[in-house]
């Protein structure tokens, strides 16, 4: 074998790793453009301003997901919510006859799209045209090539960031005009009731990966319930935004409605954090989901899903302050046992405090840490991954397939022991797989299932640490 690189050029589409990855932040919002029939993956701000604009005043998407990547996230889905009656802004090119050849439209519905201008100028070869896409405030946008026909012109937009072309009857090349203006655009985003919020989740299927899910700065209990089924029903975590306020009733009464089966999958955190504004010398109020999503990244990414992004790894690097007086100790114990946690200042800088659940301490209190939800979150997810690798195996007489299938089990699972987020002396005692026979019966072998019992002790965390101090006199 020589050194060097090899490149293999092949037909045949890689096989597609499932996701796993925990840290990813699932959200909706309102924005000023931006696809609203499917999630976008957005890897910083300036992607997310690329494809949903910049910051508006009626949405907070730009906010949040500031936080979000200052604070240690990588990875956001990104959903945008319009009204029922939402329209696309356009405008209908004609043919050299007066007939509709070509309808231009804005990539996506708005009154963003209103902003855009469309221009056809003769091209240098004969017989072309040039398409001019322009904005009001942006000033050109783009330009194509010398385009010999309405195909030629499918091809160009298909890879447009603004427009779409959608053909018309004409068979005929559109003809050259001045700048032309797109209109009619609507977002109807007065509109917006629950059933679009509802609607924008379903764009967060499954096969996206586990995670957390939000709906940044929304606090109605009926959007709160919703987050907690779509979460519980996808291997997800939603972290809700409670209302902004300093009365502690107000928190424990919200936690004690939305008490039942989702609860562990669901967690929710105060106060509401203050971030340098966009203007030098102001602040934004942002809401903490942010910053949860973002410590529950960075935590993943030293540690894995049952690692609390609170203590240290809570501490905020952007965040500069509270919305609220951070409440005494007495109400933080409070709220903590109603699986309320909070965000806090110590020595002078914002840190989250506290990492439970929504589960009733009384009657499921085998829920209440967060950090377990989110690790059985993860086993969940990479377990599914590696099951598909069975799918269609042959279950053979001899038992091979099924004591390979419990071996790759116990491989995936025995990382997670030797870190400490599974507990016990022995791997045994942290974890079992059991795929013998009274699993995988002679029954659900011929109804052609191969099955696993996978039986995990996920590790508690220190959540109050007790130091005695004893003065003792000098000739003792």
């Amino acid at each position: 074998m020589r050194p060097g690189v090899n490149i293999v050029i092949s037909e045949n589409t890689p096989i597609r790793t499932p996701p796993t990855d925990t840290g990813v932040w699932f959200l909706s919002g309102l924005a000023d453009k931006g696809p609203t029939t499917s999630a976008r993956l957005i890897t910083s701000l300036s992607e997310y301003v690329k494809y949903f604009g910049d910051r508006v005043s009626y949405g907070i998407l730009y906010d949040a997901l500031d936080v979000f990547f200052r604070e240690g996230g990588t990875r956001a889905y990104v959903t945008r919510v319009v009204g029922p009656a939402n329209v696309t802004a356009f405008k209908l090119l004609l043919d050299a006859g007066a007939a509709n050849t070509l309808r231009v439209e804005a990539n996506s519905p708005g009154e963003w799209g209103n902003a855009l201008n469309v221009q056809v100028v003769a091209g240098g070869a004969g017989g072309s045209f040039v398409l001019v896409i322009s904005h009001d405030v942006l000033g050109e946008l783009e330009r194509s090539g010398d385009l010999i026909d309405k195909a030629a012109a499918f091809e160009w937009a298909e890879n447009s960031n603004w427009i779409v072309l959608i053909d018309q009857a004409s068979l005929l090349d559109p003809a050259v005009v001045a700048v032309q203006s797109l209109a009619g655009g609507l977002d109807d985003r007065a509109s917006i009731v629950d059933a679009q919020w509802t609607t924008s989740l379903t764009r967060f299927s499954r096969d996206l990966g586990p995670g957390q899910v939000s709906f940044p700065g929304k606090t109605t209990t009926t959007l709160h319930g919703i987050l907690m089924t779509h979460a519980a029903a996808n291997n997800r975590v939603a972290i809700l935004d409670f209302v902004d306020t300093p009365t502690k009733a107000t928190f424990i009464t919200e936690a004690e409605l939305l008490r039942g089966a989702n609860a562990k999958w669901t967690g929710v955190w105060q106060h509401w954090l203050l971030v340098p504004g966009i203007t030098p010398g102001t602040t934004r109020t942002v809401p903490p989901s942010a910053l949860i999503a973002a410590k529950a990244a960075y935590a993943d990414s030293i540690g894995s899903p049952n690692t609390p992004g609170a203590g240290d790894l809570g501490i905020a690097n952007y965040v500069t302050g509270l919305s609220q007086p951070t409440w005494n100790d007495l109400d933080l114990q409070e709220l903590n046992g109603q699986g309320v946690n909070s965000i806090i200042m110590k020595y002078g800088v914002p840190r989250v405090f506290g990492w439970r659940t929504l589960a009733d301490p009384d009657t499921d209190s085998e829920w209440n840490n967060m950090g377990n939800s989110r690790l059985i979150m993860q086993i969940a997810a990479e377990a599914d991954a590696l099951g598909e690798t069975y799918l269609f195996d042959e279950i053979d007489g001899q038992g091979r397939v099924i004591a390979s299938y419990g071996g790759a089990l116990t491989a995936m699972l025995m990382p997670y022991w030797n870190i400490g987020s599974l507990y016990g002396l022995t791997a045994e005692e942290a974890f079992q797989v059991d795929v013998g026979p009274s699993v995988n019966t002679p029954t659900t072998i011929a109804d052609k299932q191969l099955r696993a019992l996978v039986m995990v002790r996920p590790s508690p965390f220190a959540e109050m640490i007790t130091i005695e101090i004893v003065k003792q006199q000098v000739n003792e």
